[in-house]
């Protein structure tokens, strides 16, 4: 298990790099726009030293981030754990009462390798991605 990137829920996210993110890293380093309609959102990335940033924006009313981006244009949303073996760890997470908060699903942003949202017992949101190659 790694830690494969931290996930920020944005307004807009070519506006966000704009305005807050590009002073700290290159233009350069935000990678492409990538619409996923499973979740309702656009992610791209952020390919930091030392790891990655994933910035999310609500790609419809209904998605599940819309409520988070109503007050403040910018928030912590998850951080994502690269697992050998979703389905495994999903059976651990249930085992330890963390609550699975969406099942596993494809996804766009990583070639259709499965992940899954899981509540912790801090009350943080972790997402579970299958291992696999980027």
């Amino acid at each position: 298990m790694r830690i494969h990137h931290i996930g920020i829920v944005v307004r807009n996210i070519e506006e966000h790099f704009e305005l807050f993110l590009k002073h700290m890293f290159s233009p350069e380093w935000l990678g492409p726009i990538i619409y996923d309609p499973i979740q309702k959102v656009k992610v791209a990335f952020i390919d930091a030293p030392g790891g990655k940033i994933e910035l999310i924006e609500p790609a419809a009313q209904d998605s599940p981030v819309s409520s988070l981006v109503v007050k403040k244009p910018a928030g912590f949303y998850h951080v994502c754990l690269e697992v050998d073996d979703l389905d495994e760890q999903l059976g651990i997470s249930r085992k330890n009462r963390q609550i699975v908060v969406s099942a596993p699903k494809p996804a766009v942003a990583f070639h259709g390798r499965r992940i899954a949202f899981v509540l912790g017992k801090d009350m943080l949101l972790w997402e579970l991605l299958e291992k696999g190659k980027d």
